[in-house]
């Protein structure tokens, strides 16, 4: 009789210690950590690696992997919440692991990595306007040229036209009100046509299309693995239809609003496949041209950022003779 009380008692589930709890690696833990390790992986491969696949990865699985440290952060919460005690050096190192991933796979802190780098094309390329514009992003820095942080963005280009310090006469609500829209477009070089869109509307100027990153555009193939791309175009204004050999400086569509912006200009880029966007951007260098009254040969204008230049480089197009 005696005995049963204290076999009931040593049969009873006992609570892990705080020792024997922290020596235990949770499976929101574990999942943190390999979610740590594949990031690296990843990244190694997106460094060191070359081609589409290097893209794919940088494009796709890093920002899918940055994606999948939020639901296991609310998972690691939950637990620490409803399992105490809260601090365990474990946990501590879950959530820095999480974190740490987090931001490398999210925010954008340097320019994609592509094996592009040292490329230089054999054909000149003029700017694809006429007159002073000016130069929202563009060039090899992150801080002047936001496009950067994609692969076939790396070295594109947005121009806008300003006047007084302001893109718009009035109050700016509608797109006529705005220097640029509505202008030549120029091709840059001479090339073939093998794709475009031009039927997609002109969104108010605030809004834009979440269905169309690049809007109406044209595609223009330059030579071998040479893709020009010129984008955000007017509806219905583009002058060229697949299979049209173009010129520099002929006049191939007009700057619209279409596509993923907020306000009209005209974008430009050059890349390495047709395909859009698993491809590697490609140095887009322009020549014969005015930055800011300083004459040009070849060059890349800069965005808009520091260095004294917060509405980007101011510029022309001009003759090659006056250029040397």
């Amino acid at each position: 009789m005696n005995n049963r009380p204290q076999d009931a008692e040593s049969s009873a589930p006992t609570r892990p210690s705080n020792q024997t709890a922290e020596a235990h690696w949770e499976w929101w833990t574990r999942a943190a950590i390999g979610l740590t390790v594949v990031a690296f992986a990843t990244w190694m491969y997106v460094l060191f690696g070359s081609g589409i696949w290097s893209v794919a990865a940088h494009s796709y699985l890093v920002p899918i992997i940055g994606a999948f440290t939020l639901p296991v952060t609310f998972w690691g919460g939950v637990k620490t919440v409803f399992n105490p005690p809260l601090i365990r050096r474990r946990r501590i190192v879950g959530f820095a692991l999480l974190i740490g991933t987090a931001v490398f796979c999210t925010v954008p802190m340097f320019p994609a990595p592509v094996s592009t780098e040292g490329w230089t094309s054999e054909h000149a390329y003029r700017l694809p306007f006429e007159g002073d514009w000016y130069t929202t992003a563009g060039g090899p820095h992150l801080e002047r040229n936001y496009h950067a942080v994609a692969s076939w963005s790396r070295w594109a280009y947005d121009f806008t036209v300003r006047r007084d310090g302001s893109r718009h006469s009035g109050d700016g609500e509608s797109l006529e009100d705005y220097y640029c829209f509505g202008r030549p477009v120029l091709a840059p070089v001479g090339g073939k046509v093998i794709r475009l869109e031009g039927s997609l509307k002109d969104a108010p100027p605030g809004e834009h299309d979440e269905t169309s990153t690049l809007g109406n555009h044209i595609v223009i193939e330059v030579g071998p693995r040479e893709y020009l791309f010129l984008a955000t175009l007017k509806k219905d204004s583009l002058n060229v239809e697949v299979g049209d050999v173009v010129s520099p400086g002929q006049k191939v569509a007009e700057c619209g609003n279409s596509g993923r912006t907020f306000l009209p200009h005209v974008h430009v880029h050059l890349q390495n496949r047709a395909r859009f966007p698993l491809a590697e951007g490609l140095p887009l260098r322009f020549t014969d041209y005015r930055a800011d009254g300083e004459i040009v040969s070849r060059g890349m204008p800069l965005g808009a950022g520091g260095g004294g230049t917060p509405e980007g480089q101011r510029v022309t197009p001009i003759d090659g003779s006056e250029a040397r």
